[in-house]
């Protein structure tokens, strides 16, 4: 019989009421607990935006080939490309729009301005030049305005401000986009660049998708999901409250078994069965032969009978037929009833 069983028994035989009454209180509170736990689940404080409207800002590009080339036809239309060849298309077109969704109400300023900078080599900007390419006001959604770019008259004035330079910095050129807005819960300004790479035989435009959003904060309470497992789509249940119904149903378990086992076991034999097995390294179990009772010492307990067979460099030897352990040396026999277990 495995130990915490055979002790389960002994406590039943011994204080079976107690047990019993403690086990039941212990799965009442448990499922009491997890009721509680399951209707009061942890929470958490979750700050999120209501209310809100996105802001979206894009700068596209397209040129017209005037100059026939191996790869492009005189009148070809080309959008958004990578790269440009300078000698198909020497100028190209910009297109900058702004938008503002889901707002009923909205007022749109956008200017379109080519700049040119000089910076030294950490990039600290010493000198501008600024040229409005356009403005363009909206007071329905969205804003568009365009501009054309003559690159060859724009590739001339940076070779030129990169000559006046020398080694004292470099000369950069670029497309800003700035658009200032009004709906009806929210303003602001939003201000993108495009830059213009210039190289011998093409030039680049770096193409803008920018988007900046507006909400009111509000806070909301949760159920924090990471304080139990979700069963199903929608059944929650905290840890606290699986930990608490495991408990309650062990011991609600064990107090229904005790309450059926308390009828059977018998305290001696009980008691007799743990006191045997707190010392079977010193327990043979054997025969034993008759005794005259004259030589016989009864000793109070088990334990007692061990320490003589310590002592004494012997065994205890246990007749289960007759109940009994005894040390047998050359003088007589120390033995102990399993009677008096119960006494």
């Amino acid at each position: 019989m495995l130990p915490g069983r055979r002790k389960f028994r002994y406590l039943l035989a011994t204080r079976g009421t107690v047990v019993i009454v403690t086990l039941a209180l212990i799965a009442v509170l448990a499922f009491l607990g997890a009721g509680v736990s399951y209707a009061n689940p942890s929470t958490i404080d979750v700050s999120t935006d209501s209310n809100q409207q996105t802001v979206e800002m894009s700068l596209s590009t397209h040129a017209t080939v005037t100059n026939d080339t191996s790869m492009y036809d005189r009148g070809d239309r080309l959008e958004d490309r990578p790269v440009y060849l300078r000698r198909a298309a020497s100028s190209a077109t910009v297109v900058a729009e702004t938008a503002v969704l889901d707002a009923s109400e909205v007022e749109l300023d956008q200017t379109m301005t080519l700049v040119y900078e000089a910076r030294t080599s950490d990039g600290t900007v010493f000198w501008q030049d600024r040229e409005q390419l356009s403005y363009e006001e909206a007071r329905t959604d969205p804003v568009r305005s365009e501009a054309t770019l003559d690159v060859e008259e724009i590739a001339d004035r940076h070779r030129t401000i990169t000559a006046d330079l020398g080694d004292g910095g470099s000369a950069h050129v670029y497309v800003q986009i700035r658009t200032d807005y009004r709906t009806g819960t929210y303003e602001g300004t939003m201000v993108e660049r495009s830059d213009l790479s210039l190289r011998t035989e093409s030039y680049a435009i770096e193409p803008i998708a920018a988007t900046n959003t507006h909400g009111t904060p509000t806070a909301e309470t949760r159920t924090d999901m990471n304080s139990g497992i979700t069963l199903g789509e929608t059944l929650f249940l905290p840890h606290v409250t699986l930990a608490l119904g495991i408990i309650g149903s062990a011991a609600g378990g064990c107090a229904v078994v005790g309450y059926r086992l308390r009828r059977e076991v018998n305290p001696a034999v009980e008691t007799a069965a743990i006191h045997h097995d707190r010392y079977e390294e010193w327990i043979s179990s054997g025969t034993l032969p008759p005794i005259d009772p004259r030589s016989v010492v009864v000793m109070e307990t088990l334990a007692d009978l061990v320490d003589v067979a310590i002592d004494t460099n012997g065994r205890v030897v246990y007749d289960a037929a007759q109940g009994c352990y005894a040390v047998i040396d050359g003088t007589g026999a120390y033995v102990y009833p399993e009677s008096r277990a119960n006494d």
